[in-house]
């Protein structure tokens, strides 16, 4: 492939690359890293699912995890608002997060979301 292992490549410029290419390596840092993109899925028709599942479990999972830790180091009435500041939500929010269940069979039969 022609931009296998290419020394050559360092010199390409950003303005050279054709508009969506330009979008990747300014994302991802670097003309070198739009053109491994390219090498990756050029030619192919991609689409990329998006994450918001599985980066609010990993956030609530966090959250979950903090509050277990800071229960034993400041008052319930202070964890809420702190985690929320933290997170950018409510406490009302954070205190549903906390309360939730993953092993409760009624949880979740009339959530709308």
């Amino acid at each position: 492939m022609l931009t296998e292992d290419a020394e050559w490549i360092k010199d390409v410029k950003l303005e050279a690359l054709p508009p969506i290419y330009r979008q990747a390596a300014e994302v991802l840092g670097s003309v070198e890293q739009a053109i491994k993109l390219h090498a990756a899925f050029g030619g192919l028709q991609v689409y990329f699912h998006k994450l918001d599942d599985l980066l609010r479990q990993q956030r609530d999972q966090l959250i979950k995890k903090e509050y277990q830790e800071l229960t034993g180091t400041m008052p319930v009435s202070k964890i809420y608002p702190h985690l929320a500041l933290k997170y950018n939500l409510t406490s009302m929010w954070i205190r549903q997060i906390v309360d939730h269940r993953e092993d409760d069979p009624q949880q979740g039969l009339f959530d709308t979301e």
